[in-house]
């Protein structure tokens, strides 16, 4: 029986470490007379693969004294573009079956702040491990907790309230857990963007700053509990400027409220003044409940405009020659 020349390459070594597929498609162990022997009736993408395959070993065995730098190279590539391979079986994100929508969302923003600032893509599952680090986020009500949290720290997640969170490293036995424990739902998620904001992540209400510099993949020691000062926080941005959200769009209105949550923040008003025409703010209505239809739309309304320079008012600015302008 006629065998195929196997001639083993830094490439196929590389491709094994892989996986079985790429493998297949890079393995030394077809050349063209084994290429001929397929006959007219082979399909084209079994053709494809076998020039493939020749074409690898044909340049593998033509070009011997570049193994080396091959080698180098590859090695280079594998640390560069699979760094994560090693790390990826290392830690979870933990969230109970029960979980709530925000609690959720939080699992899921802490697995996306750990993943840009260590380029480990943890999983998100339901159950506690037994042999890997993990991330717990939780509620204070969720029966997970009394079997990993010591009883001091059982006393002190008892006691918080709505919109209010504890982080709290455990360790039991070898394992290593970090709780982001809420009072509520949405303590839970402030709880995560805290964890996040440890990590070196900083958010603002034009986006985040996150370091370019990567954190090593190991979980940090924390204690902290947090509660905010008052109930109602956020922002209050005036229409009677046109730079204000006169100018927004939709997605200026879910950048900034998608911000608000991560600064703990759970208010947005819009500043309207109480006069109407002609001195209402560019493109807000005034009016009362009782005006509005059965579907939102107001029963009645006046002259609006936006923000221009020949709109009355005191606010805005005044119209002035663009020889004017200043250099």
């Amino acid at each position: 029986m006629e065998r195929g020349l196997a001639v083993p390459c830094p490439l196929c070594r590389f491709a094994g470490a892989l996986g079985n597929d790429t493998e297949e498609v890079l393995r030394a162990g077809v050349n063209r007379r084994v290429l001929r022997r397929q006959g007219p009736g082979r399909s084209a993408k079994n053709a494809s693969l076998a020039g493939l395959r020749v074409w690898v070993h044909h340049t593998a065995i033509a070009r011997r004294p570049m193994r080396v730098l091959t080698r180098l190279v590859l090695g280079f590539l594998a640390l560069v573009l699979f760094p994560v391979a090693g790390l990826a079986a290392s830690i979870v994100v933990v969230e109970p079956e029960a979980a709530g929508f925000m609690t959720r969302v939080a699992a899921r923003e802490v697995r996306r702040y750990v993943y840009l600032r260590t380029g480990q893509l943890a999983s998100v599952v339901s159950r506690l491990p037994e042999d890997r680090p993990a991330i717990l986020v939780a509620t204070r009500t969720d029966a997970v907790l009394k079997d990993i949290v010591p009883v001091e720290a059982q006393n002190r997640i008892a006691g918080i309230g709505p919109q209010e969170y504890v982080i709290q490293t455990v360790q039991p036995g070898k394992q290593q857990i970090i709780c982001i424990v809420g009072g509520d739902d949405a303590g839970a998620l402030y709880g995560a963007y805290r964890f996040c904001e440890l990590l070196g992540v900083r958010f603002y209400l034009h986006g985040d700053v996150i370091p370019d510099k990567r954190l090593p993949a190991d979980l940090p020691q924390v204690t902290e509990a947090g509660k905010p000062l008052f109930d109602v926080r956020g922002i209050q941005p005036f229409h009677d400027f046109p730079e204000g959200p006169d100018w927004w769009n939709r997605d200026d209105y879910l950048a900034y409220i998608g911000q608000l949550a991560k600064l703990r923040m759970n208010f947005i008003g819009l500043h309207c003044y109480p006069e109407g025409h002609p001195h209402a703010e560019p493109s807000v209505w005034i009016g009362q409940e009782s005006d509005l239809g059965d579907n939102g739309s107001p029963r009645f309304s006046y002259p609006s405009m936006w923000a221009n320079t020949q709109r009355p008012g005191n606010w805005g600015y005044l119209p002035m020659k663009t020889t004017d302008f200043a250099a």
